[in-house]
């Protein structure tokens, strides 16, 4: 999984967990701590509408955690991670959305390259702008949990099967080891932390995990980066598009599933209650319009607005 939207999915989590009020998530346990922030330099919040460049952007704050905190302070009630277009754009991108009442905000991010000779290795510079405010909420697609993990295992199978019979062990590995995940069997490789520890409920770390697992896209020597001829190739980019929708609902399932936690600061000094997931096959109500994978009977390849992988090289222990 991408470095950038592994941060995302860490962002909407931890903060989440920040309304929610769970104690640890502080500067000491979250940032920079995070494995999503280690070659970061800096993580800071503008204010970024249509007609301003990056450049251009107003200062909102300078790190997560006074992120959260201004959320806080400003009644935002939760975050989601949403998949869409924003401002006439042609092509879906991830987004991290606040909500509050019936309105909610949008946050881009943007990565550039700071000092590459840095001894730590900390060369990125991110910034997170917000390019929507106070919108109506982001429109939803109703993901069926029980069916998506159904659905996902299948597939999971499938693309497995014809991973070992072109013998691509590289690939087969890391999805039977998405397809334990899935079925609540852990490995000694966790990937990214992605999520504070006992928030998630069990089906979601579930899906998390198979997520990271199976989140073999991107570039040179990705999963997307083969060719194939004739009916193998037909076989090959059905279940490469279906196993990358299914990847990415997983991760919005699960993501969004944190949501679920919110009791406002306000509400919790008028009633005490306790938290209540909702049902593992429950209809879960989620934004999300999820891209294809574009590949080609040549080479494959991500969209433009697609997130690269680097889980491969994480599994096999490599960060470069």
């Amino acid at each position: 999984m991408h470095g950038s939207f592994a941060q995302q999915i860490a962002l909407t989590t931890y903060g989440n967990a920040f309304l929610a009020g769970m104690p640890g998530v502080a500067s000491e346990t979250f940032y920079p701590s995070n494995d999503t922030f280690t070659y970061c330099e800096s993580v800071r919040f503008v204010d970024r509408t249509p007609d301003k460049s990056w450049e251009q952007a107003t200062a909102y704050t300078d790190d997560p955690l006074r992120w959260f905190e201004r959320f806080a302070d400003a009644g935002v009630s939760r975050l989601r991670l949403v998949c869409g277009q924003v401002n006439g754009e042609r092509l879906s991108r991830w987004f991290i959305e606040t909500t509050k009442a019936d309105a909610s905000d949008l946050w881009d991010c943007r990565w550039d390259v700071g000092d590459q000779a840095r001894p730590d290795q900390r060369i990125w510079r991110v910034a997170y702008g917000r390019v929507t405010a106070d919108q109506p909420p982001f429109p939803a697609l109703k993901i069926d949990a029980t069916k998506l993990k159904d659905r996902f295992a299948a597939i999971l199978v499938a693309i497995g099967e014809f991973a070992r019979r072109h013998r691509l062990d590289m690939f087969a590995k890391p999805f039977a080891s998405a397809l334990a995940a899935l079925n609540g069997k852990r490995s000694d490789w966790k990937g990214y932390d992605l999520a504070p520890s006992s928030f998630l409920p069990p089906y979601a770390e579930d899906l998390l995990a198979a997520a990271q697992w199976a989140w073999v896209f991107g570039g040179m020597g990705s999963w997307n980066d083969m060719s194939f001829e004739g009916d193998d190739f037909t076989e090959y980019a059905q279940l490469t598009q279906e196993l990358y929708a299914a990847v990415n609902e997983a991760v919005i399932v699960a993501t969004n599933a944190t949501a679920e936690r919110i009791v406002t600061r306000a509400f919790r000094r008028e009633v005490s209650m306790t938290l209540q997931f909702f049902p593992f096959d429950s209809m879960v109500t989620l934004p999300v319009d999820i891209p294809a994978v574009a590949i080609s009977p040549h080479r494959g390849r991500l969209p433009a607005d697609g997130r690269g992988g680097d889980s491969l090289a994480r599994q096999q222990g490599r960060t470069d």
